[in-house]
């Protein structure tokens, strides 16, 4: 019979490892999986969900929202043991999860699903959800990355956050130019773009951001390009940097984003980070093509079905 139950680390951890690692070509470790799980920043809101059958875990559920996402917003993982799949192990698991986030404000669900497991896209689309935008990850090995030039064309200067006077009257500003940046792309449309609040949580975490690595590229007094790598975890520089890069579209193919992007290379290479993660849109060709020239490396994609709860 089987039971769903919240997680437990050190009773489930190796298992979720397990199945995970099923599908997933970055693996978990299972041997520190539960301390990962147990080091979850307490500003997440996160929901971890076991199925268990028999004494052994057969699946797991993995919903969270994280402060650069937007409210009630939660990205959705569900994984069942090869072995048991079609037993309706996943289908409770979902129930459980909706059952769960009811009682959260404005809750909505975003499942993530390999684009090379098929069988995830479509239990998902049976279940309600729908197919909003394919997301690409590329990965950087930071380490062995080659550094290239990061000088601006003439008339652009480059200036960093930490260097500017924290007021409310910049940040406005900052956020204005972020939101004209992000409501431009392509894949916005998913998330309905950025509203002030989001991008002043995002970008001014003091867990995850640091002000000197928070480049903006100023023309005429204005701010026309920005470029931002963060931690992953807090006060961990080691595992990985994410990398956002935005430019002004009258500003773009000016080669901006790639001299930003260069400048953070090098500057990760110091600090000791390992790898840079990106993700963009599927049809956002053109920083898939800049990531490309930079020797990120495309890795297969995720499946973004949004549903409700």
């Amino acid at each position: 019979m089987v039971a769903i139950r919240p997680t437990e680390p050190d009773r489930d951890a190796r298992r979720i490892a397990e199945i995970h690692n099923q599908y997933d070509p970055e693996p978990i470790v299972a041997e520190s999986y539960a301390d990962k799980i147990k080091s979850t920043p307490p500003q997440w809101s996160v929901l971890r969900l076991t199925a268990e059958d028999g004494g052994e875990t057969v699946g797991f559920a993995y919903a969270r929202n994280n402060p650069s996402m937007k409210p009630g917003l939660h990205l959705l993982t569900i994984g069942v043991d090869g072995r048991r799949q079609g037993q309706g192990i996943g289908t409770r698991l979902l129930a459980a999860v909706r059952a769960e986030l009811s009682r959260v404000e404005g809750a909505r669900l975003v499942a993530m699903a390999r684009e090379e497991h098929p069988f995830a896209t479509t239990f998902f689309a049976q279940s309600g959800f729908n197919l909003a935008m394919t997301l690409r990850e590329g990965i950087l090995d930071v380490s062995s990355a080659f550094l290239k030039s990061s000088q601006l064309p003439d008339g652009f200067r480059l200036v960093r956050w930490s260097e500017i006077d924290d007021t409310p009257e910049n940040r406005s500003r900052f956020v204005t130019m972020l939101q004209t940046m992000d409501n431009d792309e392509p894949g916005t449309q998913f998330f309905g773009g950025f509203d002030a609040a989001t991008i002043e949580r995002d970008a001014f975490d003091p867990d995850l951001s640091d002000g000197q690595y928070c480049y903006l590229v100023e023309h005429q007094g204005q701010w026309v390009a920005h470029h931002q790598f963060k931690r992953v975890e807090p006060d961990n520089w080691n595992e990985a940097a994410v990398t956002f890069t935005g430019t002004l579209p009258e500003f773009r193919r000016r080669g901006l984003a790639t001299a930003l992007k260069n400048l953070a290379v090098k500057e990760m290479k110091e600090l000791g980070v390992q790898k840079a993660i990106t993700h963009n849109d599927s049809t956002n060709t053109r920083m898939l093509s800049i990531n490309a020239a930079q020797g990120f490396v495309e890795k297969q994609g995720w499946a973004m079905m949004e549903g409700t709860v």
